[in-house]
C-alpha cells in the first residue's frame, strides 16, 4: 500500500513538475515574442524623420528641427534603453506614442491630424505591454493614411476600468485590404 501511494505521489509529482516546465516555456516564448516586436522601429521611419530634420535645417528652420530632433532621440533612446523590457507604464507607452505621432505629423505634414481621447479616470501608472498602442498606430498609418493626400484623421481613444483598457485605434484611411492592391 505504501509502495502505490508513493507511486501516485510521485506521478502527480512529475506530473506537476511537467506542467509548470511547459507554462514556464511558453511564458518564454511569449517574453522572446513580445521582446522581438520591441526591439524594431522601423528603419524605414527612422531614415524619413531624419530627412524631413535635415530639410527642416536646410530651410534654416533650426528650432523647430531641432525639437523634432530631441524627439527623434527620445524615441531612440527609450527603444534602445528599454529593449529588454517587454513592459512599462501607460504613461511611458503614451509618452512614445506622442513623440512618434509627432514625427509622422512631420513627415506627411497637413496629411493627416490626430488627437488623443484619454478617460478621466485613467491610471498612468498601470503597467501595459511595450508598443501595443504604437504598433496599432503605426498600422494604421501605413495601411490606412499613407496613402492619402489630404484629411487624414486619425483618433487614439483610451478608456480605462478597473481591471485594463481598451485602446481604440480609428482612422479615415482607405484600409489595409485596399492598402494591399
Amino acid at each position: 500500500i505504501s509502495l502505490i501511494i508513493l507511486s501516485v505521489f510521485y506521478f502527480f509529482k512529475a506530473k506537476e513538475r511537467k506542467r509548470k516546465k511547459e507554462i514556464q516555456l511558453k511564458k518564454d516564448l511569449m517574453q522572446m515574442q513580445i521582446s522581438s516586436i520591441n526591439a524594431q522601429l522601423d528603419p524605414h521611419f527612422v531614415f524619413n524623420s531624419i530627412t524631413a530634420i535635415s530639410y527642416l535645417v536646410q530651410e534654416d528652420d533650426k528650432d523647430v528641427a531641432y525639437n523634432y530632433f530631441v524627439k527623434l532621440s527620445r524615441l531612440l533612446r527609450d527603444t534602445l534603453s528599454t529593449r529588454k523590457l517587454i513592459t512599462r507604464t501607460l504613461q511611458e507607452e503614451l509618452e512614445f506614442v506622442s513623440n512618434y505621432l509627432s514625427l509622422q505629423k512631420l513627415r506627411f505634414g497637413n496629411r493627416f491630424n490626430y488627437k488623443f481621447q484619454i478617460s478621466k479616470n485613467t491610471d498612468y501608472n498601470f503597467i501595459v505591454p511595450k508598443m501595443c498602442i504604437q504598433i496599432f498606430i503605426e498600422n494604421s498609418i501605413k495601411h490606412g493614411l499613407e496613402p492619402l493626400t489630404e484629411n487624414g484623421e486619425l483618433i487614439i481613444k483610451i478608456i480605462f476600468y478597473k481591471m485594463g483598457f481598451y485602446a481604440i485605434i480609428k482612422d479615415n484611411g482607405i484600409g489595409i485590404e485596399s492598402s494591399k492592391l
